[in-house]
This record gives C-alpha cells, structure tokens and sequence, in this order.
C-alpha cells in the first residue's frame, strides 16, 4: 500500500538537485501577534491555534533537529502566567543555549484540557518533521498527558511531568523517557514498563522519579538527565526531514522514530571547536567555516599519532548535521581521534551556510569547495600537529557521499580510506575520468546503502520498489542518472587492481559485481548483506546493503566504517597503501623500499665475513 504523505514532501518532478532538508518553523507559517511582557520575553499568539510561544534571540550551537521544543500543559495561563512560569522553572538560560523555542498549550474551552485540545496539539506539529518534541506537564496538564497522549507518543522524545495522575487501564507499546515528580502509582507504573522494553535505544529509555522537588530543580534535572541527551529520528520508510509529525495519523503511528543519543561533549571529554568565517590557506576570502569534534587526550598525545576523519554533510545540510548525528563524536572519543565537518559547498550550491535565508545564524559564509576540502586538511595538520597524515580518511553522506567517492580517487595520496553512505554519483562524469586513466595508489572503499533509500542507489539497475517509487508512483533511478552508482564501483575496482565487468545482478543481486566473499550482519539493529572484494586475503572494498533503512545516517555505520579505515594507512613518502595486518605496501615495494632491503643485505653480508661467530649467531637470530 502506497503511504499517503504530506503535500510539503517533494513534488515527482524531484531531482538531485533539487532536494532541500526543510524543517517548517510553527511561527513562520501561521498568523501570528506578539505581545511583549513587563519583563522582555515577547509571547507570540498563533491565530489559528490560540496558543503562545517564545523563541529566544539566541540560536543552537548544534544541528537543529537535536534542538528540544517544548510544549507546555499547564492549564489555562494568562500571558503574564506564562512567563512567570518560564521564571519559576528558571528555563531562559536552557532556552537560549540550545536556541529552543517554548509553547503554551492552553484548554480550548477555557477551563480543562479534553479531547479536542489532542486534535490541536497534534494539529500543530503536524506540518514539521518529527525532531526533538519534549512535553511539560503540571498538575492537570501532567493527567492529561498521561491519560490522553502518553499511549500514543512514539513522537515525543522526553517528557517532564509535575503531580500527574493517571487513569486505570492504560497501555502503552513504546518507550517514552520521562522525569515524574510526585506521580501516582498508575503513572509511575505505566512509564517504568514503557521504558523496560527492549531496544538498541535502552540506555536512552528512563523513568527517572523525584519527590517534592521545587518547578525550577525539576526543570534543571530533566533538562541535564533527559532533555539534552535525546531525539527522535526515522530511518526506515523515508528520511526524517521527509516524514511530517502525524500527517497522516493513522500510518504514522506505526511508524517507528527512534529514540537517539545526542551527544554531550562534557560527558565525552571533547572539545568542540566552530570554525564560522575563518581564512584557509591557499583559498581566497576569509568567510569559510567548518565545524571540529577534537577528543581531549587527542591534544596531549604526541605529534603525528592522532587519525582524523573528514565527514562531508548532504545536499543543502548544516554540517553540524553531519557532526552530530552520525556516531563519529562518541567514537573518535572512544578511539582517540579528530573529525572535521566542513562546509564545503558553495553559494552556487546553495550550501546551508552560505544560503541567504541562513544569515541570521551565523551570517553568510563561502563554502570551501571540492578542492577545498584538501587545503583546510592541511592547515588542519598544522594548527594540530598531533594529526597523524598517514591515516587521514573521507566519508560522507549523500551528496557528501559523492564528494568522497570523487576525493578518494583523486586524492588518493592523501586519505587512506574512503566510505560512501547513501552517496550519489553526482560526480560521474568526473570519476569516470579518473577512472580511465587511473595510475594512483590502492584506495579501500566502502559503500553503505538502505534498501529503502530514497533515491534507489540499489540495486544498481534501478529494480528498487522502494524509495521514490513507494511513496509517489515514479522512479527517481529513471529521472535522473546521478542515482546511478555502478560507475563509482567499477572506478575504485578499477583502482585497487580488480577487473572490471558489465552490471551482474546474479552475481550480486544489490551491486552487480561478483564478491569474492558474502556475509550477513547485525547494524543498528537491522540486517545488512555485505559483499567484499579482496586479494592475497586483504579486502580492499566493502558494499553494504542494509535492510529497512532510508537515505539517511545509521549511527552503528561510523563503528563498522572505522573498523575498516583502520586497516589502511598511507605512506606519506611514497603515496602507497599500508596494509594493517601486515604493514607491507600492497601495490609492492617502492623504489625507496627496494634501497633499503639492499642496504640490509649487505650490511648482513658483512656482519657474516667480518665479525665473530658469536656475534654473527646473534645477527643471525636478530
């Protein structure tokens, strides 16, 4: 059954190009007034749905769909009640860190909450993308939470709910984290069992009770334990920024938005640096920017020993995006190592930092370019000379995805290792050119991919029933060749020494080239088909397909592609490829190589004539 989505999706004249991530913002599509209170925070009234809201003039620091929207039940407020209650919660400093907004959910009637006021919540964040919907409840508002909403919330990321009471029989079938003050046992009871289920997501799945707690250490204590550490994100039909809140109720409610870490650099021992209107060498300007996740013990260890991973964002994205959301924080401090993030598109590209909606933010800044991407590396093992520049790989996603399969080829005396997630081939022609007169070094790539992508990448030939052609009747594969990836297989089969050959999907039923090896696993929870390539028992090349994923990022990927990009350094003398397992060029010895087992020979050959037996044992056995 095709899925009915809402019209704010992408129209079937879609192509590359045009894909935009959108995140409606409440405020900007409804009629509105402002009214400014004694003390400063300016309410604005939505008309249509009689509530009032505040965003603070801050912004987030982070990608945007980690930041926490709150929405507040606690009976029918004036406008002076409202920011006397953000005071009593003492939320404006949480508010503006995150650059969150805050809206008042007041009885439509006028006197209690009922059903008709879960009809305009749901009505109001309808429009948006599931994100990071938090909901506070107090006293009549917490009830109405727990008897009229809580069975049905696998669209809210966390809740605060102050003196709730809960009707019996209620039932509940997914997690729901939640700090409860003063609960009643029914309450208490049906949160505990929501967050006991099993999932990948258990650690994030709390029910966290405090007793007689004032509002404002309530506030502080959901907001550090729960309110920071998670969103919602899908990943199974189609892409988040893709998905409205309950557009179409019915189907949405069975759809499943995962609960996700978002990480907090404290906990991680990292230093978070931005980088907004910065000069690169070598680049003219001085308005770049790129965003920097550096472990702390990553500073303090010794020159050239630290790894660093280049993680490229998709069309159109904040690159904090792909920062944030892709697991490579938590494991670089984990694994000791750096990871950049650059804006690397251009205002032709329409690049999230450099687009003129995006000023306010951080004001408008050039993106770096392809070859950009290559300076700023550099100046990067520069400013850190803890950077080892032999083991410097490239990943991206989608767009990104491209960019890295383009930058492994070219630039393959610089990255080790290369890994496409859901990438494009937006840059065929390109790396068809590098293919046909390829003479570089060996270059490992992987390519992860969701059988459910939007954008149908595989199976190779274009026979995917999913994606664009599940949700709107038409095949994107058939519409626009950027979609079409075999070129970049063959190209980096071209590049470490296999053969090529025409497209066989019953030599592999998602790539269409014949493995040397097949295997099945476990990613994310979700089951993946994993086809390698290798010779003399080092894989050079990796595709993955995973079942039931969309075009978007799986944070268990960032584990199984640094498992592969640490098999691979680069010798920075020689441009060849070092093989971990046994630190032996695999393209053979260089001339450089050469001289020095020459110089070993004869310097044993002249242990052997001239110095005693004894001695000469000893070089024997050394």
């Amino acid at each position: 059954m095709k899925r009915s989505m809402s019209t704010c999706l992408l129209a079937a004249t879609l192509t590359l190009g045009s894909l935009i991530q959108t995140a409606p913002v409440f405020a900007e599509e409804t009629s509105q007034t402002e009214a400014q209170s004694e003390t400063g925070i300016t309410l604005t009234r939505n008309e249509d749905s009689g509530c009032y809201f505040w965003k603070p003039p801050s912004y987030s620091h982070r990608s945007d769909i980690m930041t926490p929207e709150y929405y507040v039940f606690a009976g029918n407020l004036s406008e002076a009640d409202m920011k006397d209650l953000i005071d009593e919660m003492d939320a404006e400093d949480a508010l503006n860190e995150w650059g969150s907004s805050i809206t008042f959910i007041t009885p439509k009637n006028g006197e209690t909450y009922s059903d008709a006021d879960v009809e305009s919540f749901e009505t109001m964040i309808s429009h948006a993308p599931i994100k990071n919907i938090k909901l506070i409840g107090i006293d009549d508002g917490a009830a109405f939470i727990n008897n009229k909403i809580a069975d049905h919330a696998n669209y809210i990321a966390g809740m605060l709910l102050v003196n709730g009471t809960q009707e019996d029989g209620i039932e509940v079938d997914q997690a729901i984290p939640v700090y409860l003050v003063n609960p009643d046992d029914n309450s208490k009871a049906f949160y505990e069992k929501a967050n006991a289920q099993e999932s990948i997501a258990s650690d994030l799945q709390k029910t966290i009770v405090g007793e007689d707690e004032t509002l404002a250490d309530a506030f502080a204590n959901a907001y550090d334990q729960l309110f920071i550490r998670n969103y919602r994100s899908h990943n199974d039909l189609t892409e988040f920024y893709n998905l409205p809140a309950l557009a179409d109720r019915e189907n949405t409610l069975e759809y499943n938005f995962e609960l996700t870490n978002s990480p907090v650099f404290e906990d991680l021992d990292m230093t978070y640096n931005e980088m907004v209107h910065q000069s690169i060498d070598g680049l003219e300007g001085s308005d770049y920017a790129w965003f920097e996740y550096i472990p702390k013990a990553a500073l303090e260890a010794e020159e050239k020993t630290v790894p660093l991973v280049v993680t490229l964002h998709g069309n159109q994205n904040d690159p904090r995006l792909q920062g944030d959301t892709t697991g490579w924080e938590e494991l670089a401090a984990a694994e000791n190592f750096m990871v950049v993030s650059p804006e690397y598109q251009t205002a032709e590209d329409h690049g999230y930092f450099t687009q003129e909606g995006n000023t306010e933010i951080y004001g408008k800044v050039e993106g770096m370019g392809d070859d950009g991407v290559i300076n700023l590396i550099e100046m990067l093992e520069t400013k850190y000379p803890q950077i080892d520049p032999s083991r410097i790989y490239v990943t991206g996603l989608s767009q990104g995805g491209a960019l890295t399969s383009y930058l492994g080829l070219k630039y393959n005396n610089v990255f080790a290792a290369a890994a496409s997630v859901s990438g494009v081939n937006s840059r065929h022609q390109a790396i068809e050119e590098l293919q046909a007169d390829y003479d570089g070094a060996k270059i490992p790539f992987m390519y992860l991919c969701g059988d459910h992508d939007f954008f149908q990448m595989i199976p190779v030939d274009g026979s995917s029933e999913h994606g664009t052609k599940d949700l709107f009747d038409f095949s994107i594969w058939e519409k626009d060749e950027n979609t079409h990836i075999y070129s970049i297989l063959t190209g980096y089969q071209k590049a470490n020494g296999f053969e090529t050959a025409d497209m066989d999907m019953e030599a592999d039923p998602y790539f269409g080239i014949t493995p040397t090896e097949t295997e099945d696993i476990e990613l994310g929870g979700k089951t993946a088909h994993v086809s390698r390539l290798a010779q003399d028992g080092t894989t050079y090349m990796e595709l993955v397909a995973i079942e039931d994923q969309a075009h978007w990022n799986n944070k268990a990927e960032a584990q199984y592609i640094w498992n592969f990009f640490k098999n691979y350094s680069r010798d920075t003398e020689t441009g060849d490829l070092v093989v971990a397992a046994t630190k032996a060029e695999t393209s053979g010895p260089s001339t450089t190589t050469k001289s020095i087992y020459l110089a070993i020979g004869f310097a044993a050959i002249a242990l052997l004539l001239f110095v005693p037996s004894r001695k000469k044992d000893q070089a024997n056995k050394a």
